[in-house]
């Protein structure tokens, strides 16, 4: 019964990690939109560096 659960605990880690086998194309998009508003955001709030 211990590694029933052990292996239904370790397919809901693998199913909410990024790199999940099953779905490799929406974890791709939810990490482009992770890291997309960080880099948007300082760009947005200071002015654009020009030399």
């Amino acid at each position: 019964m211990s590694k029933l659960l052990s292996l239904g605990l370790v397919l809901l880690l693998l199913s909410g990690c990024c790199q999940c086998p099953t779905n490799p194309t929406t974890p791709t998009k939810k990490h482009k939109q992770h890291k997309k508003p960080p880099k948007v955001a300082p760009n947005d709030g200071e002015p654009p560096q020009v030399e």
